[in-house]
């Protein structure tokens, strides 16, 4: 695939994923403070895999087997992209989802907030831009050219997402 057709598969994965989360979110899946306010979920809880976590079964998985990491807190490929799966740890940070726990943040910041980012898995061969998506829905892209994101060892971080140099994908 060339790194253009990579790039708008990439925002759609990214786009799908945020409509997933939300599904997830309203459903009430997961409510660990019991309010009546669901929270975001790992790609295991996404794709129908019980975590132990959930308040709600689930019936349907919203998002394919193919986007679940093979380990806790893992990234999955996808058209030339990496993508990888942040939930809140406290009001300002990140955390990797992990088998038992989702993290040390209050269920409120749960409610409120997911990440997913999104680099080439060769960069200038599957794609050059890097993506993510959040709580909002909205998906943000910038140019990665001076950082060169690229496979498993060349990971950009989630602080990264509040520069600038992310605009708006329309």
């Amino acid at each position: 695939m060339r790194p253009g057709a990579n790039e708008s598969a990439a925002i759609a994965t990214l786009k799908n994923l945020a409509v997933s989360q939300e599904q997830f979110r309203m459903a009430g899946y997961l409510d660990r403070d019991g309010d009546g306010v669901g929270e975001f979920g790992t790609m295991r809880e996404l794709g129908g895999e019980d975590s132990g976590r959930l308040t709600t079964a689930m019936s349907v998985p919203l998002v394919s087997r193919g986007m679940i990491p093979k380990e806790a807190g893992g990234r999955f490929l996808r058209s030339g992209y990496y993508f990888q799966l942040y939930l809140p740890d406290g009001p300002q940070g990140w955390t990797l989802p992990r088998a038992t726990s989702l993290c040390d943040a209050g269920a409120d910041d749960a409610e409120q907030q997911f990440l997913v980012l999104a680099w080439p898995a060769s960069f200038d061969e599957t794609g050059k831009r890097c993506f993510f998506v959040d709580g909002n829905g909205t998906v943000k892209a910038a140019k990665n050219d001076d950082w060169k994101f690229s496979g498993e060892t060349k990971v950009p971080s989630p602080t990264l997402t509040t520069l600038p140099v992310f605009v708006t994908v329309r």
